[in-house]
């Protein structure tokens, strides 16, 4: 009911605006596709199109350098030879640009293995070239050649294959992303059509409830005024609405009820207006002309009143919408900015920490490697135990053999070896002990060094770790420096935008103050012009009929009786 009562004009507003909505959501669904789409190709551009391009471009400079350095076996010309050293200089050169970027680029970890793998084989492969380059130099073109065919071709081949591992995975990586927007962009298609086809629907269906909310009224009435103009004036409008037309048909059911209540005064005064037609006739016509100029006049204004109304209640809306997304990014900017804050005194500890994170990892470098000497001195400590233990079971063996000895002369001694031959004795048990004494100490010491070097591998390890770890810690400390500093940028323009965003929120509250206000009055004019202008209508209608009907008197009294006896009442 509430579209019914609408007047006209917000109908047809009602379905500009779904027109509008219609163009805005199809067009800012094909802006998102078209800006996913362009993100996509930039990413294959990127990720795979450019890597493609720069390992095609470091195999053929190999080959370029492989084809100066068999140039260069071929050539006695010092003056060539330098040159194309010179080449294969600036070969290798943009060989390591290309390689450099290459590794920044690559994503998966099969290419990255392949590439540290081709980046030892081309290592490899260079150090081959200096060597043949050498032998070129000093005359011994043929030891080159040979050395050439055996270590710089194969190694070429080995770099070359790597390569071709990583192009084939990159083709791959750029065939699935072209897939992937291929398929994107037939979704996106489907998505528009569909779109597009639903909103053809809606936009039929209301506009076809509009329309017929428009139509049918109107064609109501003209059916209504067809009768009436065939004389039928007991004919009345039955939409009841409060847009135009529901006036219009209040106003056709008072106009039908002001001539019945005519002709019935007109059928029992027409012997009274026959006498003073002449009279009626002049002054009727002179209040036409001016009922007619002042229904132009006010139906004029009335128009321009409702267009009045119309722009203000849009502009006012406008403006409503407006304050309120101006206030919203007003308080996005603040809790952003108080967010900012935060974040920049975060970074400042992070900061802070990661100093004294390197701090430690330089005092534990330094640890290390102290206890990495320490180590390393046991060791040595430990190999000179070996040897007195080694000189100990010999010492030990020679002892236990001059024993026996002397246990062998006692026996020949007799009786007066006896006690000798006891000594003895005692002597090879404790030579024997100390034999195995020190083998046992031996296997110790041997488990001692072998603890001992692997402690010296863990503690380089650990050194070399370390090192690394101070290495990333210090970036991480660049890093958190540069975040600092982007925060702090981002505050300071933050708030200038709250500042702004408040002002025109302020002016925004203004404007609406003003609009509501325009508003106020643009529909107390508009009603009542709106009321006048039905009066004067009517004015305008009866004197038409008051003229006509004149007219005619002054001519022919006597045939109104008949006339007025057509028209239904």
């Amino acid at each position: 009911m509430g579209l019914r009562n609408a007047a006209i004009g917000k109908k047809l507003f009602v379905l500009i605006l779904i027109s509008i909505i219609i163009f805005g959501v199809i067009g800012g669904t094909g802006f998102y596709h078209m800006n996913q789409m362009d993100k996509k190709s930039d990413q294959m551009y990127r990720e795979a199109l450019l890597p493609i391009k720069w390992q095609s471009q470091i195999r053929t400079n190999t080959r370029a350098i492989d084809n100066s350095t068999l140039e260069l076996l071929l050539t006695s010309n010092t003056k060539e030879e330098q040159g194309l050293k010179d080449q294969i200089d600036a070969l290798k050169k943009d060989n390591e640009t290309l390689i450099q970027a290459l590794d920044k680029s690559l994503l998966s970890d099969i290419e990255v293995k392949y590439l540290s793998q081709f980046k030892t084989e081309y290592q490899r492969y260079l150090n081959e070239v200096e060597s043949v380059y050498k032998l070129a130099l000093a005359g011994d073109k043929d030891l080159g050649y040979t050395k050439y065919q055996q270590d710089v071709k194969p190694a070429r081949e080995k770099s070359n294959s790597l390569m071709n591992e990583i192009g084939v995975y990159l083709e791959q990586y750029a065939d699935e992303l072209a897939k992937s927007i291929t398929a994107s962009s037939h979704d996106s298609k489907n998505f528009i059509i569909t779109i597009i086809l639903l909103f053809i629907v809606l936009k039929g269906v209301i506009g076809f409830i509009i329309t017929r909310m428009i139509v049918n009224p109107v064609k109501e009435i003209q059916g209504l005024m067809e009768n009436a103009e065939n004389g039928d004036l007991t004919v009345e409008g039955s939409y009841r609405s409060k847009d135009e037309i529901g006036q219009l048909t209040l106003s056709f059911n008072k106009m039908i009820l002001k001539l019945r209540e005519l002709m019935a005064q007109v059928n029992i005064t027409s012997e009274q207006v026959a006498a003073a037609s002449e009279e009626l006739t002049a002054s009727s016509e002179e209040s036409s002309k001016a009922s007619e100029q002042i229904a132009n006049t006010i139906q004029e204004v009335a128009s321009g009143a409702e267009q009045q109304v119309r722009s203000t209640e849009e502009s006012s809306k406008v403006v409503q919408e407006m304050a309120l997304s101006i206030q919203q990014i007003a308080s996005r900017a603040q809790d952003i900015s108080a967010n900012s804050v935060e974040t920049s005194q975060k970074a400042v500890e992070g900061n802070e920490a990661i100093q004294t994170t390197i701090e430690q990892m330089n005092s534990i470098n330094l640890t290390v490697t102290q206890l990495s000497q320490i180590v390393k001195g046991l060791g040595e400590r430990s190999k000179e135990i070996g040897n007195i233990i080694e000189a100990i079971t010999n010492i030990a063996s020679q002892t236990n053999l001059l024993a026996l000895n002397a246990a062998i002369e006692s026996a020949r001694a007799g009786e007066h070896g006896r006690g000798f031959a006891v000594v003895a004795d005692e002597v090879r048990k404790l030579a024997e002990q100390s034999a195995e004494s020190a083998q046992n100490i031996s296997g110790l010491i041997t488990l001692i060094q072998d603890e001992t070097n692997l402690a010296v591998q863990s503690m380089e390890q650990t050194t070399s770790e370390v090192t690394d770890g101070i290495g990333v810690v210090n970036k991480a400390g660049e890093s958190f420096a540069q975040i600092r500093y982007s925060v702090d940028e981002i505050s300071a323009q933050l708030q200038e935008v709250s500042a702004a965003s408040q002002q025109l929120s302020a002016g925004s509250e203004q404007v609406l103050q003003s609009e509501k206000l325009l508003a106020e009055i643009a529909e107390e004019a508009a009603s009542g012009t709106q009321n006048v202008a039905a009066a004067t209508e009517e004015q305008l209608a009866s004197m038409e009929e008051i003229t006509s009907s004149a007219a005619t008197l002054s001519l022919m009294a006597e045939e109104l009786q008949a006339q007025i006896g057509r028209f239904k009442v």
